[in-house]
């Protein structure tokens, strides 16, 4: 009585594994760009909602002088701060977390007046999606 051998074999296996591993390769990279877009989404709703916050209390107190960086709301992947307040406007920055997100190099800026931008660690423009590039990041 012959018995006939079931399962796969190694050449079968293997074949399963590498086009999986190809799939992998070609998936995560696209995978990686969803999320940082979708990063840089959320912290721009951030930061609209903390520019109205500011305008509320620019409307009650006439400056936004005495705002408190504590009111911010924050982004679990970036640190927003308040860069300028004074009695004429504001500017907010969302920095990188290091710890959450430690390969971004966009900061994202929105200026009292609306505008919203993005530049890289050393203060030049980068490859930020869905944010104006200024050629001169300094004059918002």
């Amino acid at each position: 009585m012959k018995i006939k051998q079931q399962g796969f074999t190694l050449i079968e296996l293997m074949i399963v594994i590498v086009t999986i591993a190809l799939l992998a390769t070609i998936a995560y990279p696209s995978y990686a760009k969803y999320i940082r877009q979708t990063r840089l989404a959320a912290v721009r709703s951030e930061l609209l909602q903390n520019a109205r916050t500011l305008e509320r209390y620019y409307t009650q107190k006439r400056t936004f002088k005495d705002f408190s960086n504590d009111s911010l709301v924050q982004n679990e992947y970036f640190d927003i701060s308040l860069t300028r307040n004074d009695a004429a406007g504001f500017e907010l920055k969302a920095e990188p977390n290091a710890d959450k997100n430690p390969d971004e190099n966009c900061i994202i800026h929105l200026s009292d007046s609306g505008i919203v931008w993005a530049t890289n660690k050393d203060g030049t423009t980068d490859d930020c999606p869905g944010y104006e590039k200024l050629t001169d990041p300094a004059q918002p």
